[in-house]
């Protein structure tokens, strides 16, 4: 089956299962025809990542069962045959004028930017380590099996599940194009809500703004969860809008399906299922819908926090270590605890208190702290460049406010924010992506409102204006990479080589290793493109394999790679060598000292790039080496003594 051929398969099944899901709700009668394509895909995607961590889990990945689950998935389409309301004509954009056409065509040119990376081989250092290595390994074991690798392994991996098939049934270009497709129905979506309340033109150039935002470019082509997450985020809230407004609860049903599919898929969707539940509570039949939302939302979102409590006793792993007994203390310790918590810290360099909560959106805009990523990943200039329109809308409508349809969406946006700011989370600017949907519908919604009495809709229109035109620039520049491979003669190889500073070591290992053969690195952009069992370590987040700083007992790193079947070692051969000046190497260097014990036997070496800039660099010089060694276990100088076993 083609690759194009499997997308359509598993975007069909997306939709499927989630007409049919809107279907017995009795809610896809209510929707116009775009609403119900966008609430069925997202409802689909959701449920069939859940649906695959059971399939999984009895050891059922197989390229037969995967194409039979899509294709029955699928069949629920027939189900719109028989549905009522709305038309395909509600379903195009109209009255566009000159604004509007622009907008469009600018959707077009960001389209065909984000098909230049879909059509393109996956380098993503994120992607490489989890996102798609894992996928990729369960297909290779049947089944999904339990990683103890803190923040990205032992993590919720609904959104990853949805990988499986593409991967299984069309290989890497299948699942490029669904990342590039699934991260496209997040614009679609949004678009959708806009034109509830703004004009087409106005809907579309805020989509435009949307989909060039430079946190957007960053994750909607790759393996990033966010984007798709986005998904359930506006899924959840409308729901919650309809709860609120019709007092069914059918919408508390599936508001909490969809809270549940983000817990499922990201810890922080455990602050979403929170703000929407509160927001679900503000209204007079609260109480009944917030048990059918919490109820709906444990049953969307516990599986993977089972499987973590399952295997180590600890349902979010390790943020629990101290706290509840862990069933292998292998897979934990304190040294690793106490790295972990040393690395969460560096992820919050701002202060959580409330100059800080306020200031962070400005200084995270113009000049972020370097770990809030904001630069490269940030959410550009409008909504800042709104903030006059909004004050003064606020300001305006302030006794229409709480009344407002939209009033759930600002309940759950400034609750979200003030929990992830508050609780110490990570300050990373896109992990606020799946809220950010929602910020610019209110947002956008009050400015036009307010400019559009106030005869100033020519300065909001020039402020979305710019922010187009800026963004589109950077979306264009982020795409140059690609566009290098798709028109050029440029190989797969050649494009992984210039993208994947170590990439040279990918292709030996994948021609020379056996498939029983098992190689250790803690070099994480090679883990999805290494075709032999892999062992990603890591110094902070994975005991299994200690390489910690503190790490200093070779004997003991031997018997851990001899424990997990380990044939060869991957490493970073640039610094710490033995012999000179420098104390003796501990942790990512302990290697080292297996060398002359006859443990590591040198087998090839291979140059490496730094890659500062995917997009800006060119390959020149190598400025590194990454070395694999064999594991000899019978040649280790002194067994006995050595204390293998």
């Amino acid at each position: 089956m083609t690759a194009l051929g499997v997308v359509i398969l598993e975007f069909a099944a997306c939709t499927g299962l989630g007409i049919a899901v809107l279907t017995g709700l009795r809610i896809s009668t209510h929707l116009r025809t775009d609403e119900k394509i966008t609430w069925a895909f997202a409802t689909g995607f959701g449920l069939l990542g859940w649906l695959l961590f059971f399939v999984g889990y009895v050891e059922g990945l197989r390229t037969g069962v995967l194409a039979g689950l899509l294709a029955t998935c699928a069949l629920g389409n027939l189900l719109v045959l028989t549905s009522t309301g709305g038309s395909w004509g509600q379903a195009v954009p109209r009255n566009l004028g000159v604004a509007g056409t622009l907008a469009m065509s600018g959707l077009v040119i960001a389209l065909s930017f984000d098909l230049a990376e879909g059509l393109s081989p996956p380098a993503d250092g994120d992607s490489m380590t989890y996102h798609f290595a894992l996928p990729k390994q369960f297909l290779s074991s049947k089944g999904i099996f339990f990683t103890p690798r803190a923040a990205d392994g032992a993590v919720p991996l609904l959104v990853q599940m949805t990988y499986v098939p593409v991967l299984a049934l069309g290989g890497e270009k299948a699942l490029t194009v669904w990342t590039m497709i699934s991260g496209w129905m997040a614009t679609a979506f949004l678009l959708v809500i806009l034109r509830r309340f703004l004009e087409d033109r106005w809907s579309l150039a805020i989509a435009l703004v949307f989909i060039t935002t430079p946190a957007v470019v960053y994750g909607a082509g790759s393996g990033q969860v966010e984007i798709r997450n986005a998904l359930f985020v506006m899924l959840g809230a409308a729901a919650v809008c309809h709860a609120v407004r019709t007092g069914l609860i059918r919408y508390a049903v599936l508001a909490g399906l969809a809270a549940g599919f983000f817990v499922g898929a990201k810890y922080l969707g455990l602050l979403f299922a929170v703000a929407a539940g509160v927001a679900i509570l503000l209204q007079r039949n609260g109480l009944k819908h917030g048990i059918v939302f919490g109820v709906a939302t444990l049953a969307a979102g516990f599986q993977w926090y089972f499987w973590n409590w399952q295997h180590t006793g600890d349902p979010i792993f390790p943020m629990l270590y101290g706290t509840v007994e862990y069933t292998n203390p292998d897979l934990w310790n304190d040294v690793y605890q106490s790295g972990f918590r040393s690395v969460f810290e560096t992820e919050s360099p701002a202060p959580t208190n409330l100059l800080w909560f306020f200031g962070y959106p400005f200084v995270a805009t113009f000049a972020g702290l370097p770990r809030f990523e904001s630069a490269r990943t940030g959410f550009g200039p409008m909504i800042v460049l709104m903030v006059p329109f909004l004050l003064a809308g606020l300001w305006q409508f302030r006794r229409w406010v709480v009344s407002h349809s939209l009033f759930s969406f600002g309940v759950i946006v400034l609750l979200f924010y003030g929990f992830w700011f508050f609780t110490g989370s990570s300050q990373r600017i896109r992990h606020l992506l799946p809220i950010l949907p929602l910020l610019l519908v209110c947002v956008s919604v009050i400015s036009h409102r307010w400019a559009a009495q106030h005869g100033a809709l020519a300065p909001l229109a020039g402020a979305i204006g710019l922010t187009c035109l800026i963004q589109i620039g950077g979306h264009g520049l982020f795409a140059l990479n690609h566009g290098k491979f798709l028109f050029s003669d440029e190989t797969h190889q050649q494009f992984l080589s210039r993208n994947i500073g170590a990439f040279a070591a990918v292709s030996w290992i994948n021609d020379n290793l056996s498939p029983s053969d098992r190689v250790f690195t803690t070099t994480r952009e090679l883990v999805y493109h290494i075709d032999t069992q892999i062992i990603f370590g890591h110094a902070q987040f994975d005991a299994r394999v200690d390489v910690s700083p503190l790490a200093d007992d070779p004997k003991r790193l031997v018997n851990q790679l001899t424990r997990l079947g380990v044939t060869h070692y991957l490493t970073d051969m640039s610094a710490g060598a033995v012999g000179s000046e420098s104390p003796e190497p501990k942790g990512l260097e302990l290697w080292r000292r297996l060398i002359p014990m006859g443990c590591l036997v040198h087998v090839r070496e291979f140059d490496t790039w730094t890659i500062p800039s995917r997009t800006l660099f060119e390959k020149t010089a190598p400025d590194g080496h990454i070395g694999l060694y064999r594991l000899e276990k019978e040649g280790c100088a002194n067994s006995a003594a050595t204390g293998l076993r």
